[in-house]
């Protein structure tokens, strides 16, 4: 007992502080990679509505300003000009590669190469720069787990004899097939995999994403009694409230509940602005030409457009792409669904001058309503309830019989007559 204290007074365990620290540095450089990609994705906003037919300097067709293409950037397109921000943007991707050498290699990964000492400094870097013994246990169970990953995907023998397995005499392209076929495309990857990419195109196609390059002269058509960057300043901040808020809720009500709630208020959002554009809009008023812009504002589109923000906000696709995939085929099955999803918002950005140009502004937004009440209908039957469940629960539920319907109370109501 006495030689104990004196170990723990010697090297005492790091602090909740400083075991945050280390792992919020740690998290610096990919995070600012995210901003880096945001604020791109989100300059177009500021900068089209000034670009658009400009009469000096750079200017750009209605065509060219489809292809052209997120608190702060709306904040520094209402401060300083979109030449000004564009220079200010450059900070983020080199603070980005400064912090990067402070980021070490995952443990898991460096003990999957045998580089087991590696391994050991890097966990105790991420748990505050404390010493070996501090982690120890933690470090054991790391270890038994990646041995458990060397074993063969193809024949899933439980034999961690690995080296006696016969799909390794085989060579590298077949065996590159066979875990392909066994890991990637296996149920419990494509299934998770399919719902996620569809999620991701309900939620981009749903309404906010597609206008957002477009988003101050889209306010400016519907009449909204404020001026366009400041209704796109609003929109940043209600987007950092709600995900704020979603920290909060999401265990509370789980994600289930959160998303079809999200999804079902995006539809309706975008019905009621179709309504009101289709009651109170001229046909002629075209987002792509100021000239046809109406003079008389209202509150009834800036209110409605603020309650579609809200919903999208509360939308959580890219949560699920950390709970849904086995560990096997995480890797590529995240990347997959992240490329999907940056397909779909080219797409729906690039065919919304397409789409308005067809339809008007009602259409338009009727067409977002209708992938938003689609998207509700799909993900109430498909979507099941991971909040609280381990990740090897997930992959069973996945890797089981195929469940139509998902495991919900007005779903088994009605279940329990057929089964009488």
């Amino acid at each position: 007992m006495v030689l104990k204290l004196q170990i723990e007074d010697v090297n005492p365990a790091p602090s909740r502080l400083r075991s945050v620290t280390s792992q919020l540095l740690s998290c610096m450089s990919p995070n600012l990679l995210l901003l880096d990609l945001g604020m791109a994705i989100s300059f177009a906003t500021i900068a089209l509505p000034d670009l658009l037919n400009a009469k000096d300097g750079l200017s750009l067709t209605e065509t060219q300003a489809s292809w052209f293409g997120v608190l702060l950037m709306y904040y520094l397109g209402t401060v300083v000009s979109w030449r000004t921000a564009s220079l200010i943007c450059l900070a983020a991707p080199l603070a980005s590669m400064l912090l990067i050498l402070f980021v070490p290699e995952t443990p898991v990964w460096l003990l999957s190469q045998g580089r087991e000492k590696d391994a050991l400094k890097a966990l105790c870097y991420l748990r505050g720069w404390t010493t070996p013994e501090h982690v120890q246990n933690e470090y054991t169970q790391l270890v038994v787990y990646t041995k458990n990953l060397k074993r063969c995907v193809i024949c899933k023998t439980d034999d961690l004899k690995i080296l006696d397995c016969e799909h390794l005499k085989i060579n590298r392209i077949q065996r590159f097939i066979l875990r392909f076929r066994y890991v990637f495309l296996a149920k419990e990857t494509l299934r998770p995999l399919t719902l996620v990419m569809l999620y991701f195109m309900f939620y981009v196609m749903s309404g906010l994403t597609p206008i957002r390059p477009n988003m101050v002269n889209v306010c400016r058509a519907f009449g909204m009694a404020d001026d366009g960057k400041n209704i796109v300043l609003t929109v940043g901040i209600i987007t950092f409230i709600t995900s704020i808020v979603v920290i909060g809720i999401i265990k509370m009500a789980g994600k289930r509940k959160l998303i079809l709630t999200a999804m079902l208020g995006t539809a309706i959002s975008c019905t009621a602005l179709s309504v009101y554009a289709k009651l109170n809009l001229d046909d002629s008023v075209f987002s792509y030409n100021s000239d046809t812009f109406p003079t008389n504002t209202s509150y009834i589109p800036l209110t409605l457009f603020y309650l579609l923000t809200v919903f999208t906000g509360l939308n959580i696709p890219w949560v699920l792409l950390g709970e849904v995939f086995p560990f096997r085929s995480r890797a590529s099955a995240q990347g997959f669904a992240a490329a999907w999803n940056y397909v779909v918002t080219f797409l729906g950005s690039k065919t919304y001058i397409d789409l308005e140009k067809s339809v008007r502004l009602w259409g338009t937004f009727a067409v977002y309503a209708g992938f938003g009440f689609v998207g509700t209908i799909y993900l109430y039957f498909f979507m099941p309830e991971t909040e609280g469940k381990h990740l090897h629960e997930i992959e069973n539920y996945y890797s089981g019989k195929l469940r139509i319907f998902a495991d919900d109370p007005f779903i088994n109501f009605f279940k329990r007559f057929k089964r009488k």
